[in-house]
Formats: structure tokens, sequence, C-alpha cells
């Protein structure tokens, strides 16, 4: 810059270098250094707002913004370096970029409004309703950029949110049941816990079936019976094929005796042979009741003996079948208290992920509405233009000119 734009900007005495003072009442300029003064002439208007424009267009704000201060000390209410000063504490180059949404995201709105302000005051009455709308362009700007604020805030929070609701989904599907996946031989897949309780829970309750009607059928056992009988050495031969409470088929044998009051016990046809040899030798040697009746006691003894020994069995049987009942159950309550915790904390996360989801849908709703709001201001700040434009004083001017191809392209 020249150094005569410089002298311009810092009221620079030219002769001895020093700082100028503006004298209002005698409309000159003074030099408290050298004495010598000069008349507003002497720094030609035109030139001042001319250079000022050319500064201002080039980008250099600071110097652009000093230089409409001084032509400002000089003439308060020049149009020309009113709006200069606004555009050049707005950082924009023309009337156009006043509705640039990254001119406005990035303006002082503080100092803005103050020179917009200054301009209301200090300007002729006709530039007055021009100044106005420029006020209400640069609120709406205002009001644009805090609303573009909160998108951005909002999108942030909505982001972190979806991130949170992605992460507990996940947690939530692994606290499922592992099990192979039918579709990979070396692969696991997670199921979901109550299915799987209600499978458990139906072959818990079929298997406790199965045994309850083994251990109910013992005491009851069919007494299925086939009798057939035979002549040994002239006495009668029953045999009885019964079944028996343990499911096995077994025979029994019962000796009449001619001319004996009582009938020997049955006896099963393992001990028969055992005992029949023994009989026939007793009654046929010494054919007394006496004999006969302890034979008979020694087979009711031995008959006993066999009844007790199928009674423990039969204990036995149903130890081991209860000792199945008790594990099957211990076993199925581990289980279905595992299940059931999973459950449980799997309804946790679902409230978690309802809570998560029901904020996210929120903030979705409230970016929608000051989107909507964004849109309306655009809009608005349109049309400020519009009308600033026809209200423009100095339409021809280089600050006027509104590129309207330009403005479509920012706005889309």
């Amino acid at each position: 810059m020249s150094d005569s734009v410089l002298n311009v900007k810092k009221h620079t005495c030219p002769t001895c270098g020093g700082q100028l003072r503006v004298d209002l009442s005698r409309q000159m300029y003074e030099c408290p250094f050298c004495g010598v003064t000069f008349d507003y002439a002497y720094f030609n208007e035109d030139d001042v707002i001319d250079r000022a424009t050319r500064s201002l267009l080039a980008g250099e704000f600071h110097s652009a913004a000093e230089a409409y201060d001084f032509m400002l000390t000089k003439e308060p209410n020049n149009f020309s370096a009113l709006r200069g000063r606004i555009l050049a504490s707005a950082t924009a180059r023309n009337l156009s970029e006043l509705e640039s949404e990254a001119k406005l995201m990035r303006m002082d709105n503080g100092a803005v409004s103050a020179s917009v302000q200054q301009a209301i005051s200090a300007c002729r009455p006709e530039h007055a309703p021009y100044f106005s709308k420029m006020n209400e362009l640069l609120e709406a700007g205002k009001e644009y950029k805090e609303e573009q604020q909160q998108i951005h805030a909002l999108r942030k929070d909505r982001k972190q949110h979806l991130q949170k609701l992605h992460k507990l989904e996940e947690e939530k599907d692994e606290v499922g049941v592992t099990v192979r996946d039918p579709d990979d031989r070396y692969g696991t897949t997670i199921v979901d816990p109550k299915p799987m309780l209600i499978l458990s829970l139906v072959i818990y309750g079929l298997w406790i079936l199965l045994l309850l009607s083994v251990f109910l059928w013992i005491p009851n056992a069919p007494g299925a019976t086939k009798t057939t009988t035979r002549r040994t050495n002239g006495y009668v031969v029953s045999t009885s094929n019964r079944s028996t409470n343990t499911g096995k088929t077994k025979a029994y044998t019962k000796l009449e005796v001619p001319g004996q009051e009582s009938d020997l016990p049955e006896i099963e046809d393992d001990a028969w042979e055992s005992i029949y040899e023994d009989f026939i030798l007793v009654v046929e040697t010494n054919p007394n009741e006496s004999s006969t009746r302890r034979l008979e006691t020694e087979l009711e003894k031995r008959q006993r003996e066999k009844e007790e020994k199928e009674k423990e069995n039969d204990k036995k049987v149903k130890r081991t079948l209860t000792i199945l009942i008790i594990l099957s159950t211990l076993g199925e309550g581990a289980v279905a208290f595992a299940l059931l915790r999973k459950m449980r904390i799997q309804k946790e996360y679902d409230v978690s992920i309802s809570s998560v989801l029901e904020t996210t849908d929120g903030l979705g709703g409230e970016i929608s509405t000051h989107v909507d709001k964004s849109a309306h201001l655009r809009r608005k700040i349109h049309q400020l233009v519009r009308e600033m434009e026809k209200l423009d004083p100095e339409p021809d001017t280089p600050l006027s000119k509104v590129s309207t191809n330009g403005r479509r392209k920012r706005w889309m």
C-alpha cells in the first residue's frame, strides 16, 4: 500500500510524520508537533472512499475499516462509509457475501451489530430504511448462525446416542446362548435364551413324566399269569409264567400232594429243581404230615427270602429313580436360573435401548425443527437482500453488486 494511503488511514502529518488531530469546530486537521493545519479538502473524500473500497474488495478488511472510520470522522452520515464500515466488520467484500452461509457462520455478530447501530443513528433519514433492512438481515443471519450451531450440536449428540444404541444392541446379543451353527460346521451362533428355556422345560417335563411313570408302575406291576399243569411221579405240578414288577417274566411251580390237607406254596423254577428231589425223597420215605410240614415251612422260608430280596430290589430301583429325579430337577434348575438371568439382563438392555432410542428419536425431531427454521431464515435473508437492493441509493457501486448465480449455488 502507498504512503499516501497510510497517511489517510492514520491521520499522519505529511510534513513531520506526527499524528494529526481533528478539529471539528474549525473543520480542519492540526499537527500538534509542527503546528501545520490542513483543510478537510486536503484529503479528498472520493479518493478516501475509493481506496477504502479497493481495500475492502481485496479482502484487507482492517485497512478498509480504518479508512472508513477516517472518512466518518469528517462526515459521520456518509452513506458509502457507513455501509463500507458494516461490510468491513462483517468481513464481507460486497452485499452478496452477507448471504453466504460460511460468512454468516464466521461473522463477529457483536462488532457487526455495533457498526449497524452506529449507521442507523448517524445516517441521513432517507438512508434509515436501508440500514434498518440491513439490521434485519444481520439479525436473521445471527439467528441462522445460532440455528446451525444448534443443529451441529444436536447431530453430534444424536450420533453419540446412535453409537451407544449400536453398542447396547451388540452387548445384548452377546448375552444370548452360544450354540453350534447348523450352517457352519466349525462356527457358532447366538440364540435368544427364552426359546432355549422353553425347550429345556419341555425336555425336563417329558423326562420327569417318564421317571414318574416307572416309579408308579413298580408297586402296581401287572401280574399276567399263564398256568400249565403236569403230573410227576403221581403228583400234580402247576407251572405259572408271571411278569414281575421289574418287567421280567418268571416261572413259578406248585406241587399238589394227593391226600394232604394243605398244598405246598409256589416256588420259582430256579429253586424248584433243588427242592423237588428233596421233597420227593422226604414224602416217599416218610410220608407223614410232620415231614411235609417241615418241607412246607422250608419252602415258605425260601419264598419269603425271595420276596424280601425283590422288595429290596424294588427299593433300589425307586432310590435310583428318586436320585435321577432330584439330579434332573437340580440340573434343570441350574439351567433355568442361568437362562432366566440372561433374560433379566436382556430385559435391562431392552429398557436402556428403549430409553436411548426414544432420546435419539427426540433429537431427530429437534433437528428437523431446526432445519425447517434454518430454511425459513435462508428465505428471509434472500428476501431482505432483494429489498435492500431496491432501497440502495448507490446501486451501481461494487459494494452493491449481488451475484445471483453465486447466491443460488450457496443456498442449494
